[in-house]
């Protein structure tokens, strides 16, 4: 007899009596590979088993238990007065097998793997430690919640088969953001580890709830936006055409003209390095555009534009200052032609990803500044005037003063500052830069009120 009040039986002959138990029953289709997963890197050859149903008068701790049987059984119902806790780090993890059904307050589990013919009633929570083992109910799951963090990943119809009767959250994969928005910030420990596991039992034996009340005014619909619509535009016609290798020496020039004597040699070549960059495609050409150009409508500037593909154009060079009565649309996040304005480029909205965009005078947005993803970069030399400049994960420098209010994910958390409406579901800690752009143009907000964007 164990401590437990658990016999020890042969494996061989209780993996066969488990078979026999599941057998024909929903949503254990798959325990005769997870009992070969359990005993795979065991050297034992017992397993331990309590006869008919057990009453367990104070909590279940198995990382209070020395053991090695890889198989834990109980051939009936399983009442804990207490929790059954088997966290990820514990020295025994065996497989716990119930024929019947499993009650108690908590569940705290980690690697162990969970196989319950019947049901589970708990009082409090269920709580999935780091990399959970397998889980497999015959029948349904209530309690005061479901928090699992199961590394197969399956839908829950397929590990309970009878279904969760109590509100659930998923672990696996989630953001700071969902955390926050489901629970009471008692609970929550971000990153990693996500929740604080002891607050959540603590919650539970108390009777309270770890789950936050979601008012009316965040369970509503997004707004139906109108889409972009574009004016595409052809700045060939506005233009010369030349190979961009031409341009190399002169480009450079310019650079180091503007960046007068005195400045940092590194802050040159935060400029300089990408034009030698993109200058160094001998096979492709440039638009050169005479100073004060003014160009009615959109840039579309991306490599596929009919303007740009046909020409093999990589790069508009304009000579001095540039008005765009439109928009800057660079959505491609790998790349796109590099735009370089000797003086002030004047637009609209400016949403920039793949591209090098290279402004040597201001920079004037009479809407948004949007530069998206980290393949591309933003220089400017003088200021930057906008309604915002919103910095997703790019590489953004302004050499003069930023006047727009100002957001960077490398900064902060996004989330805290801007709209619901801007991100495309709950999982996501960056917005949608489209979203941003079609907001703002609709006339939504997209700060939260009570964010504290710096200018």
């Amino acid at each position: 007899m164990h401590d437990l009040g658990a016999q020890k039986l042969e494996l061989k002959k209780v993996r066969e009596r488990i078979l026999k138990c599941c057998k024909n029953k929903p949503g254990l289709e798959d325990v005769p590979q997870i009992l070969d997963a359990a005993v795979e890197f065991s050297k034992s050859k017992f397993a331990l088993i309590w006869e008919g149903n057990q009453h367990l008068g104070d909590t279940l701790d198995l990382g209070q238990i020395k053991e090695d049987a890889p198989i834990l059984a109980c051939f009936g119902d399983l009442k804990i007065d207490g929790d059954f806790l088997s966290h990820y780090h514990d020295d025994w993890q065996p497989m716990l097998f119930i024929d019947g059904t499993l009650s108690c307050h908590n569940i705290v589990k980690g690697g162990l793997f969970l196989v319950v013919a019947g049901d589970i009633d708990l009082n409090g929570y269920y709580v999935g430690d780091n990399n959970e083992g397998y889980l497999r109910v015959a029948g349904s799951l209530s309690g005061a919640g479901f928090v699992p963090r199961l590394r197969d990943k399956l839908p829950t119809e397929d590990y309970i088969a009878g279904g969760v009767k109590t509100k659930s959250f998923t672990l696996v994969d989630c953001s700071d953001h969902q955390l926050k928005k489901h629970f009471v910030p008692e609970v929550i420990a971000g990153g990693w580890q996500a929740v604080n596991i002891d607050e959540i039992i603590k919650y539970g034996r108390e009777g309270k709830s770890i789950w936050k009340d979601q008012s009316l005014s965040q369970l509503t619909t997004k707004p139906d936006l109108p889409p972009l619509i574009e004016s595409p535009i052809d700045p060939t016609k506005n233009g010369s055409i030349c190979p961009l290798s031409e341009m190399r020496t002169e480009l450079l020039e310019a650079i180091s003209t503007k960046l007068k004597t005195g400045t940092p040699a590194d802050t040159v070549d935060c400029f300089s390095e990408f034009v030698k960059n993109e200058t160094s495609r001998s096979q492709e050409n440039a638009l050169v555009l005479p100073a004060g150009t003014k160009l009615e409508g959109d840039l579309i500037l991306e490599s596929f534009a009919p303007w740009a593909e046909i020409n093999k154009i990589a790069a508009i060079v304009c000579r001095g200052n540039l008005e765009i009565a439109g928009d800057i649309l660079n959505k491609t996040l790998e790349h796109g032609p590099m735009l370089f304005v000797e003086g002030n480029l004047k637009v609209n909205s400016l949403y920039k990803a793949g591209s090098t965009i290279i402004v040597l005078g201001d920079l004037q947005a009479s809407e948004l500044v949007i530069a998206e993803y980290n393949d591309g970069v933003l220089r400017v030399a003088g200021d930057l005037q906008a309604a915002a400049l919103l910095a997703l994960d790019h590489d953004c420098y302004v050499a003069g003063e930023t006047k727009a209010l100002y957001l960077s994910s490398d900064e902060c958390s996004l989330r805290e500052h801007l709209c619901e409406d801007v991100f495309n579901d709950d999982s996501e800690d960056n917005p949608n830069a489209e979203l941003l752009l079609r907001c703002f143009k609709t006339g939504l907000a997209i700060f939260e009120p009570s964010g504290s964007e710096h200018e």
